[in-house]
């Protein structure tokens, strides 16, 4: 081999090691700032109480982290013959420290079947997340485990999980909260259907024909 040809093979090692401390340094700048910067989410309390009529799901959350998180959202996966998304109320701005509750109200027959109701932890795929956003765009996604769910006392918290704005898992969890809209199974319709059924009760003493008038419906 000629001289050049060590100096080629010595100039390409170099280069690698070179790549390999700059992926290292990289990586180690992104854990510093999540550290140091990034929303910490915990979920301190998971709780599940039935209702005359459904059942509600929620957590009690806190941000350990020192950045805001942006707007925290439950999201709750049920697998059946196919899959529904159900969204909570974000939580908006919550800083260093502060505590919230997140809450889904299910109602039978409108929101879940008695069925579901009942074999709700039974559903294979189906699943409870906490989803964070922080002002970069980035989620961060905490799926809460079974043991939490018994409050086992030897399970750890759920840890969160990072995804930055390209990540495809940040993607598919944007798509599960686009599809609980598009199913009517976000907030937004369960309030409005809370409203539309609160008026229904208040003029009960109307027929259906004159309800749908007033309404608009007609």
């Amino acid at each position: 081999m000629k001289i050049s040809d060590y100096i080629n093979i010595i100039l390409a090692i170099i280069t690698l090691f070179s790549m390999i401390i700059t992926f290292f340094t990289l990586r180690y700048a992104k854990r510093t700032l999540t550290a140091t910067d990034a929303p910490r989410v915990g979920i301190f309390n998971y709780f599940e109480s039935e209702k005359e009529n459904g059942l509600n799901i929620g957590v009690h959350i806190v941000n350990y982290g020192r950045g805001i998180a942006r707007k925290t959202f439950l999201l709750i996966v049920m697998k059946d013959t196919r899959k529904s998304f159900y969204l909570s109320k974000p939580v908006n701005n919550l800083k260093f420290e502060e505590q919230a509750e997140i809450e889904i109200p299910l109602r039978i027959d409108e929101d879940i079947t008695n069925q579901h109701l009942k074999n709700f932890d039974r559903y294979k795929g189906s699943a409870v997340y906490v989803i964070s956003q922080d002002y970069f765009g980035n989620i961060y996604s905490t799926k809460i485990a079974e043991e939490f769910k018994r409050r086992r006392l030897s399970s750890f918290d759920p840890p969160a999980k990072q995804y930055g704005r390209f990540y495809p898992r940040n993607i598919k969890i944007r798509r599960w909260m686009e599809k609980s809209f598009k199913s009517k199974m976000s907030y937004e319709a369960r309030d409005a259907r809370i409203e539309k059924r609160a008026f229904a009760e208040a003029n009960s003493h109307l027929s259906q024909a004159e309800l749908k008038k007033i309404i608009g419906e007609e």
